[in-house]
């Protein structure tokens, strides 16, 4: 009966015309996984919901309570307020900022972190990928040029030179990008290293440890999280 109801053009047509409906019921199948239950457990540890780009991220946010104001005591927005009450809830649902250093990315963040609190929703952690900090300073690249003037049969040294100060000046950036991140948004930081040359189960494994050796930066918030 299900199969028949969602693949019928009336339904579709609905989904389609109706603003807004669409994001409300994914967040309601969201909230059917939070509170499902076996032997009156939780049937989940842990829901992790992978939400798109930020702007429709908040779409999706602001749905429930949207809903809820539409539809008063309706079924719609009786759901609507079990939904915006579980988005609400921190206890049940954390909110985990996402960003990388590059600077509209980062400018992203901040105008979604504001959005997010003037909603009511308070971010739990940021997690700051591809986080590139050169193991080497100034004074090693120093060095390596003046290995490049003494040896003159090193003759790809200084070029080595030149990418190394490439390197510094990108964590450079990525420091400063990170320190802003922590400054503005007061919220613990999730660092992932950037690990060239790793693809695919080997790049998964080495985030997996790297994460596990981190403390719990979202401490209290763990039932559900949304966006990304």
């Amino acid at each position: 009966m299900l199969k028949a109801v969602l693949s019928s053009r009336l339904y579709q047509f609905f989904v389609q015309a109706a603003p807004g409906l669409r994001e409300l019921m994914m967040l309601g199948k969201v909230l059917f996984e939070e509170e499902r239950k076996l032997d009156r457990e939780p049937y989940w540890d842990l829901i992790i919901v992978d939400a798109p780009a930020s702007g429709q991220a908040l779409s999706w946010l602001r749905m429930a309570d949207a809903a809820r104001e539409t539809f008063g005591g309706a079924i719609a927005g009786r759901e609507a307020q079990n939904i915006a009450r579980m988005l609400h809830d921190t206890t049940r649902c954390a909110i985990v900022e996402v960003t990388t250093a590059d600077s509209l990315a980062v400018s992203e963040l901040l105008e979604t972190h504001s959005a997010l609190q003037a909603m009511g929703l308070a971010p739990a952690a940021v997690v700051f990928n591809r986080l590139s900090v050169a193991g080497f300073d100034a004074a090693d690249v120093s060095l390596l040029a003046k290995l490049a003037g003494a040896h003159r049969d090193l003759k790809r040294v200084g070029r080595l030179a030149e990418i190394a100060r490439a390197q510094l000046s990108q964590s450079a950036h990525a420091i400063r990008a990170l320190k802003r991140v922590r400054d503005e948004t007061r919220l613990p930081v999730i660092e992932i290293a950037e690990r060239p040359g790793l693809h695919r189960a080997t790049l998964a494994n080495a985030i997996a440890s790297s994460l596990a050796a981190e403390p719990d930066a979202a401490a209290g918030a763990h039932r559900a999280a949304a966006p990304g």
